[in-house]
Parts: structure tokens; C-alpha cells; sequence
């Protein structure tokens, strides 16, 4: 939660934690082992990410670094943890230019006790709810702010609302729907694009926690022109941090830049020699040498000089005299490059071409580790059961990679040949496949070939036979077929309400009696029974939205797709239809878009086979800004908790999307509902998808339960959580983070 701590309910009692390296602006107490030189009773205590102040011990306690303690606030008391004591603290308050107020500390009450620690978990646990809300309320009024963040106070009687603004923001009116809502005490604080970024915190291109969320606690000003005495491109996407401000860092070495720029000649006219005029095009200072151009659009015939030769030039020019030569009689300048402990690190290895070594290297190569330097074998053509690769690794001639291949012709795993060939770096081998895909049987409707990359030795941090690289090429796939319904004798009950289904199916040896309830009021089938078993717990209706993520909520697809995310769906007609061994019902609802008609049929059969189509269709003339938004078009429906078994042949094993699914390879699959869903994640959120679906089961550890298939490859998600219980507009339920807190009777969604 930002404050670098740990809460534990191990015992009788709630416990907090502090854990070293979790907080922003982490410091290192390089003086704590030696004696205090200056006696203080001045402790540095952090609260909140980025906020800390000074607090003075009054009472004498026994402080140490990590002690959470409870001190003054305005009004009440606040906790927070020990950071720094000693020395330390004089040293950092001279750092940060803290001034107390009036010339007085405010104190340290005691170390926080645990009814102390029981309150703060209670008001950190509300933080994240009352911001949600908060940026909720700020649109709804028009204000044009953002609400970054909210910190409670210890004991949760007054909270600090962190915002970002572009112009002056009168929130008076604003405060007073916070206290009435929240019912605390409200302090607004105003911050920047930077401070911002310290408080949330993040990974900096150059892979390292970010300056201001790790160190930095005052910002200087950094204008374009520290870009330009470094040399830089003034590439705003390169020169602008996370907070789309120029990157704080801009300004590290500005004063050596500066200082080594003293002693550089200006050159504001080509240099101008007997052979012609050369153009600058580049200064180094650290390096104090200057590049110049025998054109001046294009990199011609660049000579590399030192500012003595350019200086020396500058001077016959102004003589009125040319330079015999560019060069002179100063020596070659060759920048000798440093030595590398890989050839592949040095930043001139593409600039000559690498002769290839006769020598054969087959001994050496037994006792190396296998090495991989992201490649991949691609198959240039298949024929008579064979498979022409080229290796286009880039490594050196003494690593190896081993190739495995594996054919699978069926989706029901009907014939399944592998094999592993040795491969070195560069060469091209025909590898067998121990088949004719042009022979294969009838019932071999899909065939993969599966190349994998494989270590054939362990590493210091791998094993043997870890798959560094995969990839899957179909060689024949056929198209999906949906499942269509048998002809069978079932009865059909008509009534005001609704319409009732029912009939037989046999499964194996057995015969199990069906029942499909249709409800007019809703116009949606709301129940399925199969032997006696219901199956269904919402009805099946259609889904445009799914939950939102903090992600949207920045993009603003909550307002964007508002419409589609719990819309209203009545039906408008409903007609049915008699046929030969099956029932047609057309319904025709409200649309939740604009100038469109969103209408199902559905189609019952004798053995209990429903299958449906689901159109939207554009009625009249809209323009592309109000046309139908939003994140899905499918059907939803819940099933009872112990319908958990997931089997489905498609992309997986692991969640997969329209976008990212070269991971997941097509194949037979079988999972748990609960499985499907991420319990790592920080915040409630949408997982589990699988693409490139034929068809998918969910059924009870008996085996019944639903299959669905399409005429066309689809997506499915089976989740147990409702879309509600994972939307953070609604704040997300706990339980979605946490495993332990799992209800008891999941519901697949």
C-alpha cells in the first residue's frame, strides 16, 4: 500500500511489519552502527509513499529505525514508521530544507499499540475505495482535475486528498460532498506531473526504480537545453519520463557537459580546405573531438578531428587562407574500443564480417551448456514426410541448439510423432517426420508441427530441457463445425409466461431427461435442467462489456462504454415457430445503442441442443463517433458452483487474446474454473480468456454440464467471479486478491 509494510493477523493481536526496500524514498542509514556525535531527540518518520516529516521524542522512548509509532497530527494523531534516527536526521532535514513550524517539533506520542495498528489497517483498507469514488464525484460535478491518490490518517478521522490540476480548481463546493459522503475531515493537496510519479512509483527506461520515487525529494527545473548541450535528439517519446515531463535526469550531467563545452570552438562556417568545405555534424566534449562532413545533407567522407586541428583550421580561414587538408599532419584519430567479455555486447560487431572457423570444435562442444540467442528454426517447405529447417541463430560455432519437432495430425491426439535433432548455428538439415501429410487418414483433420528450442545441458539458472523458445505451424486445419441438434420427439408447453421444453437425451448407456425453461418477460432462456440438475443460475442473455480495470478508467472506457456494460434489455417481439423435430424463437429487444435492432433466435432441439444467433444491426444513419461501443459481443450466462471442469480444444494452456497468443499453442486442453483466474494481481481484474475455440465444456465431475461450438473459431472466458465482483467502478470484491478469502461455492461467469 506505499507504506512498506507488512500486517499479520498470526496471533490474538494484528501485527505490522516494516519490510526494507517496499517503500518510496528508501535511504540508506550508513551511520547507524557508529555512536551518535550530537546528542538529538529528532526522528525521521514516514508515513504514505513520498510523505515524511519530523517528529520530536518528548518522552524518552526507546526509538529504533522500523519502530511504528503514533504521532501528533492536526487534529488527532497519526502513525507512521521510524526512518531515520541520529545524525542521520540533521543531515537529511539540511538535504530537504525542513523548517519546523514556529520553531517547534510536534511529538512523538508512543509506539503504536495494537488496537492503534487494527484502526490504521481498517483506514488503509478504505483508501483505495474512497479515491475511486472521489474521482467519481470530481467528473460528476465538471471539475477538471484528477484525483492521484488518498492517504487516511491513522486513527481515520481525516484524510488527505492528493490531486493534479492544470489550472486553478475552486473545490469548496467539493469538500463538502467529501464530508458528507466519507464522513471525515478533508485536506486537498495540490501536486505536480513529478510528484505524482513518486507517489505511484514505476521502472525508469534506463530499468531501474524510478529517481523521484526512490531518492529525489526536491525537483529542479530541466528545459530542452540540457538535451542540447549533451548532444541529444529532441525526441520528446526518449526525452520525457513517465510524467510526460522532460526526465530529471536530463540534468545529471549537465555541469560536466557544461564545463567540458568551455574550451569548444564555436564553428558557425564550414572549415574550408583545398579538397572543399566540411560541415559539422557532431561535437563530443568529453571526448574533446568534433566531426565534420564533406556534405552538408548527407554523411560523406566523415573525418573525426580534436578541437586543436579545428581551432588551427578556424584561424587560416579567418587569415583568408584554406587549409591544405581536413587532417593535416595530425595522426589518424582511431578510438580504441574496449574489450568485451561477449562478442555479441560489443556495439561494433555488424561493421566486419566474422570469418568462419574450418577448425571442427565437436569435443569442446560435449561439456558446454546449450546456449540460445533468440532463435528459431522456420520450416521452408514440407514434403514426403520431410521438413527443410535453417538454423538462423547468431551465436558462436561452439554452442548448439537441439530442435525437437512434434506432429500432431489429430485434435484428439489420433497420432502423436516426435523427435529431437542437434543442430548447429548457420546450417540447414532436413529432419523426418516419419509421415506424408498428403496420406494422412481422413480423420486427421488438423495438423501442427510444434518446434521447440531446448537446453541439452543445465545452466546456473535453468535445467535441462527447459524450452527456451516454441513455436507451433499449422500445416492443415480444418474449419469449425458446430454442433447441430438431433431430431427427436420432445413437448412443448406453451403459455402467457413463458414457454417450457423438455425431453430425453441419451448419453452412453443412459437416457437422462432434459427440461428448457423460456421466460417472455425477460426473453431469455432462465433455466436448464438435466436429470433434475440445474445448470443454469442467471439467465442466458447477451454481454457487450466485461470488468473494467484501472487501465480503462484512464482511457475512459467506463463513460465510453457505458451503454454497453449493464444495459437494459426488454423484449420488443417474440415469435415462435414449429419445425420438423425442433422449436424457433425470434426475439427482437430494446437495444441499449442508438439506431440499431439487437435481436437472438434461438433454436431448441429434441435431444436438448440449443443453439442461437446473435445479431446488432444498424438501422438507421449514425455517424462514426455515436456508433455502438464496446468491449465484447457474445452471450453471458452463471452456472452452479460444482459445474468446475473445463475441457476445450483451442489456444492455451495459459490465458491468451486477439492480440498475444503466439504463447499458446492450439491443442486439447483440460482445467479448473478456478484456476482460470490470476489471484496475484494488486486489483481485481479480467483473466483467463482462450482464443481460436472449436468448442468448449463446462461440466460437473459427473461430466455433465454445457458444450459450446460455433462455426467460427470464438473466445470464451470462464471465470469463478460475476463480471460486478471484478469491476473496480463498483470496488471490486477482496476476496478476488486474496485466495484464502475465496467464498466457498465459486460461480463460474
Amino acid at each position: 500500500m506505499g507504506r512498506g509494510c507488512l500486517f499479520c493477523d498470526c496471533g490474538e493481536e494484528v501485527e505490522a511489519i516494516p519490510v526494507e526496500g517496499c517503500f518510496k524514498l528508501h535511504e540508506t542509514p550508513w551511520l547507524e552502527e557508529y555512536p551518535d556525535n550530537i546528542p538529538t531527540d529528532i526522528f525521521e518518520v514516514r508515513f504514505k509513499n513520498t510523505r515524511r516529516s519530523y517528529y520530536q521524542n518528548t518522552s524518552g522512548l526507546d526509538l529504533r529505525r522500523g519502530d511504528i509509532v503514533a504521532v501528533e497530527a492536526s487534529p488527532g494523531h497519526d502513525i507512521g514508521i521510524v526512518s531515520l534516527t541520529g545524525d542521520m536526521v540533521a543531515r537529511q532535514m539540511r538535504r530537504v530544507g525542513f523548517n519546523p513550524f514556529n520553531g517547534e517539533y510536534k511529538k512523538i506520542y508512543r509506539k503504536a499499540k495494537p488496537y492503534d495498528i487494527e484502526r490504521w489497517q481498517e483506514a488503509i483498507a478504505l483508501e483505495h475505495e474512497t479515491m475511486i469514488a472521489a474521482r467519481q464525484i470530481a467528473s460528476d460535478m465538471g471539475l477538471n482535475m484528477k484525483i492521484g491518490d488518498v492517504e487516511y490518517q491513522g486513527d481515520k478521522i481525516k484524510a488527505i486528498f492528493y490531486y493534479i490540476a492544470d489550472e486553478r480548481v475552486d473545490f469548496r463546493e467539493l469538500i463538502k460532498v467529501f464530508a458528507d459522503r466519507f464522513r471525515i475531515r478533508i485536506e486537498m493537496k495540490q501536486i505536480g506531473a513529478r510528484q505524482e510519479a513518486g507517489r505511484i512509483g514505476g521502472i525508469g527506461a534506463c530499468g531501474r526504480e524510478l529517481c523521484c520515487a526512490s531518492w529525489i525529494s526536491s525537483f529542479s527545473s530541466v528545459t530542452t537545453n540540457a538535451a542540447r548541450m549533451q548532444e541529444l535528439s529532441l525526441n520528446p517519446q526518449k526525452l520525457a519520463g513517465q510524467c510526460s515531463k522532460l526526465k530529471c535526469c536530463l540534468m545529471y550531467e549537465y555541469d560536466v557537459y557544461a564545463d567540458a563545452r568551455r574550451g569548444m570552438p564555436r564553428v558557425k562556417e564550414p572549415l574550408q580546405t583545398l579538397d572543399g568545405d566540411y560541415h559539422l555534424i557532431k561535437s563530443d566534449p568529453l571526448a574533446r573531438t568534433m566531426s565534420f562532413s564533406s556534405s552538408k545533407d548527407t554523411l560523406a567522407n566523415v573525418v573525426t578531428l580534436d578541437i586543436a586541428r579545428v581551432k588551427e583550421i578556424i584561424a587560416l580561414n579567418r587569415a583568408g587562407r584554406k587549409a591544405e587538408t581536413i587532417e593535416g599532419d595530425m595522426p589518424s584519430n582511431q578510438v580504441e574500443e574496449p574489450t568485451y567479455r561477449h562478442a555479441e555486447d560489443s556495439i561494433t560487431r555488424f561493421d566486419q564480417k566474422k570469418g568462419r572457423s574450418k577448425r571442427s570444435r565437436r569435443g569442446k562442444d560435449s561439456d558446454r551448456p546449450e546456449r540460445r540467442d533468440n532463435a528459431s528454426e522456420q520450416p521452408r517447405r514440407q514434403r514426403n514426410g520431410q521438413s527443410d529447417t535453417t538454423d538462423k541463430g547468431g551465436g558462436r560455432n561452439d554452442r548448439r541448439r537441439q530442435n525437437a519437432a512434434e506432429a500432431k495430425p489429430s485434435a484428439e491426439g489420433a497420432e502423436s510423432r516426435s523427435g529431437a535433432r542437434q543442430e548447429q548455428p548457420q546450417q540447414t538439415a532436413e529432419i523426418s517426420l516419419g509421415f506424408n501429410a498428403d496420406t494422412l487418414p481422413a480423420e486427421a483433420a488438423d495438423l501442427y508441427l510444434n518446434v521447440s528450442y531446448e537446453l541439452k545441458a543445465s545452466t546456473a539458472l535453468l535445467p535441462r530441457g527447459y524450452v527456451v523458445a516454441s513455436d507451433q505451424m499449422a500445416l492443415r486445419e480444418s474449419a469449425p463445425v458446430m454442433y447441430k441438434g438431433g431430431i427427436a420427439t420432445m413437448t412443448v408447453d406453451d403459455t402467457a409466461a413463458g414457454i417450457e421444453f423438455s425431453g430425453n437425451v441419451t448419453e452412453g448407456l443412459r437416457t437422462l431427461p432434459w427440461q428448457v425453461s423460456f421466460d417472455k418477460a425477460v426473453g431469455a432462456i432462465t433455466s436448464y435442467k438435466l436429470d433434475g440438475k440445474e445448470l443454469l443460475s442467471e439467465p442466458l442473455v447477451p454481454s457487450f462489456g466485461r470488468a473494467y480495470t484501472e487501465n480503462d478508467l484512464g482511457a475512459k472506457f467506463h463513460v465510453l462504454c457505458a451503454d454497453a456494460q449493464h444495459p437494459s434489455l426488454k423484449p420488443v417481439k417474440i415469435d415462435r415457430q414449429a419445425k420438423d423435430g425442433y422449436t424457433t424463437i425470434s426475439v427482437i429487444y430494446t437495444s441499449p445503442f442508438a439506431a440499431t435492432e439487437l435481436s437472438v433466435d434461438y433454436a431448441i432441439y429434441g435431444d436438448g441442443t440449443v443453439t442461437l444467433t446473435e445479431n446488432l444491426r444498424i438501422t438507421g444513419s449514425v455517424e462514426k463517433p455515436d456508433q455502438p461501443r464496446m468491449m465484447r459481443f457474445g452471450m453471458k450466462f452463471a452456472m452452479p458452483g460444482q459445474y468446475s471442469d473445463i475441457n476445450f480444444y483451442g489456444r492455451g494452456p495459459v490465458e491468451n487474446y486477439v492480440d498475444r497468443y503466439q504463447c499458446a499453442p492450439v491443442g486439447l486442453y483440460s482445467q479448473h474454473v478456478n484456476d482460470q483466474y490470476a489471484y496475484n494481481q494488486a486489483r481485481p481484474q479480467d483473466s483467463g480468456s482462450k482464443t481460436g475455440l472449436k468448442w468448449l465444456r463446462v461440466t460437473d465431475n459427473a461430466g455433465l454440464g454445457f458444450e459450446m461450438s460455433s462455426g467460427v473459431r470464438f473466445i470464451g472466458t470462464v471465470l469463478p467471479f460475476s463480471q460486478d465482483d471484478l469491476d473496480v467502478t463498483v470496488g471490486g470484491k477482496q476476496y478476488t486478491t486474496n485466495p484464502s478469502n475465496r467464498p466457498p461455492l465459486a460461480r463460474p461467469a
